[in-house]
């Protein structure tokens, strides 16, 4: 089922890097944004990306040959009940729609481009053959909206903080030279080291703000906007202002207003009665309700949030024996049967089990040596010669895509022969039976969204809790430890695809189909970038009034 996107749907990818000891970024320009939509960066680099296209940057044009008047206000439909203010305090697409305005990092990754470009350094380089030390100079221009200089105690203060797994595992010290000079030393080699230094997780807050704060609050950047604590209300609501000291391009609106809206449709009908000007993270029915909504514009598209099967490997390879029962079963699965009867129109069937923005992801089946396409002959085969012809399956109810997923595959396993008894749990319950480690569940179905940031990835095949499969084979672990060396992008490459072919033919997770994503917002908002992660980045949004 080829479906016709709404909008050009670009696939980003992973940053991949020049090889350790080579990776290097300086800028020696004149004081500017880069992430500017606008200006060309002529930051000088030897990073290399792969060619991608974005699904989303939004410019719209004033409507007269005048120059573009810009809304003071903004407000925008944010997808959660609650936030972490600090950026050292984990991360997570939600948070950091809010979080990327008013705190940057050493280096800038577009999340539509996939570039990385320099921010806050203007020198951020692996030194050493080991990539385990970084050499860093900040920017002498740069002060906090506090008015405070930006110097190298901060960026010690917010690395030695920071919570999210990709760094607080790679973090290990700094080595100060200067107020403007330092070394990075990390535990171990990380070939994608500047590139996580370009994300949310990286952020960069002030020390001396936080030491002043009796609650030890980590919540003062350097980006083109900052909180407005007077007017947050916890779960309700959170405005962020115009920085005035800000060292980029200034802020076009004075004030974004986020309301906290956890709830879809009450997200679109907020943006159709003009309550918002961007509604993010919508179903295909509130895609649906908007099609067509004078001023509103709709981009549809899949997501990186998959629905999958998966079998309990119990940390082992299986047997020829369950190998065989298992190509049965995959054998008898038809993706695009299921993917209509979820209703997902947008979405797209999944073939590779990795990051469909990356540009490793196997999108075709005849690329795997064990041909395990559609044949529910080949399955009924199996069952004729007495292959096994039931097992059992858990669920997680809550989420109804992942139920009717289920339920589909149950009917046409039936047709084959082959009999799977559902057990629908809740998510809680569903977490607890599918803890790596311990389960003792033998097939599931489920739904997670794989990362598309630098550093990560291969958590469904090695040690972890993503690996609620226990699929782990000695080579899938050695090509996770090569590739934290790794910089050379088709190596990496190489290594991804493996590894995605060890989990095809060896059947540990299952790939069914990429989720649908909408997205709507005002047709006069622009300046934003959003790809199918999803992540959004608003630093430079505005509103025009013309």
């Amino acid at each position: 089922m080829k479906k016709a996107l709404a909008l050009a749907l670009v696939v980003i990818m992973l940053l991949s890097f020049a090889a350790c000891g080579g990776q290097k970024n300086s800028d020696t320009t004149e004081k500017k944004d880069s992430t500017s939509t606008t200006e060309t960066n002529t930051t000088t680099t030897t990073t290399t990306t792969a060619t991608t296209t974005t699904v989303g940057q939004n410019d719209p044009q004033p409507s007269s040959s005048q120059e573009p008047v810009y809304a003071k206000e903004i407000t925008i439909a944010y997808n959660a009940s609650s936030i972490n203010l600090e950026p050292t305090n984990g991360w997570n697409s939600s948070h950091n729609m809010i979080k990327d305005m008013v705190f940057e990092g050493l280096m800038y990754y577009n999340i539509g481009t996939g570039e990385l470009t320099n921010c806050l350094a203007t020198t951020c380089e692996v030194t050493d053959e080991t990539c385990t030390r970084v050499h860093v100079i900040l920017r002498d221009d740069v002060v906090f909206s506090t008015g405070d200089p930006l110097t190298t105690a901060d960026v010690e203060f917010s690395l030695s903080k920071a919570s999210y797994a990709y760094i607080a595992n790679a973090y290990d010290s700094c080595d100060i030279v200067s107020d403007k000079e330092m070394y990075i030393n990390l535990k171990a080699g990380r070939a994608q080291i500047i590139g996580m230094l370009g994300c949310g997780y990286c952020g960069i807050a002030s020390k001396a703000a936080a030491e002043k704060n009796p609650d030890g609050l980590a919540i003062i950047g350097t980006g083109p906007y900052k909180y407005d604590m007077d007017t947050y209300a916890v779960g309700a609501s959170l405005d962020v202002v115009r920085n005035e000291l800000y060292w980029g391009e200034p802020a076009k609106a004075d004030v974004v207003h986020f309301p906290f809206m956890p709830n879809a449709a009450s997200r679109a009908i907020a943006l159709e009665n003009g309550e918002v000007d961007f509604a993010p993270g919508l179903t295909n029915e509130e895609g649906n309700a908007l099609e067509g909504v004078a001023g509103i514009k709709l981009d549809r598209f899949p997501s990186i949030n998959f629905t999958y099967m998966f079998f309990n490997n119990y940390g082992q390879v299986p047997s020829q024996e369950e190998l065989e029962f298992r190509y049965a079963v995959i054998r008898a699965i038809n993706k695009e049967e299921i993917l209509d009867a979820v209703g997902d129109t947008y979405g797209e069937v999944a073939i590779g089990c990795y990051s469909k923005l990356d540009p490793a992801y196997i999108d075709s089946e005849d690329q795997f040596d064990v041909d395990l396409s559609y044949n529910p002959e080949a399955a009924k085969e199996y069952v004729a010669n007495g292959g096994k012809n039931s097992f059992s399956c858990i669920v997680a109810g809550q989420r109804g895509w992942c139920k009717t997923s289920a339920e589909v595959i149950q009917e046409q396993l039936r047709q084959v022969g082959i009999t799977m008894e559902i057990t629908e749990l809740d998510d809680t319950s569903f977490t607890n039976a599918a803890k790596p480690g311990t389960s003792t569940f033998e097939c599931a179905v489920f739904s997670n969204l794989f990362s598309s940031m630098p550093g990560g990835g291969m958590g469904f095949f090695i040690p972890g809790a993503a690996n609620r499969a226990q699929f782990y084979t000695d080579r899938t672990q050695e090509i996770d430890r090569n590739l934290y060396m790794e910089g050379d992008p088709e190596i990496r490459k190489q290594l991804i695809q493996e590894a995605q072919k060890i989990n095809h033919d060896l059947v540990g997770n299952v790939p069914l189909f990429w989720r649908e994503s909408d997205i709507a917002y005002n047709e006069k908002l622009g300046g934003f970038i959003y790809n199918a992660g999803p992540m959004y980045n608003f630093k430079n949004v505005y509103k025009t009034e013309n």
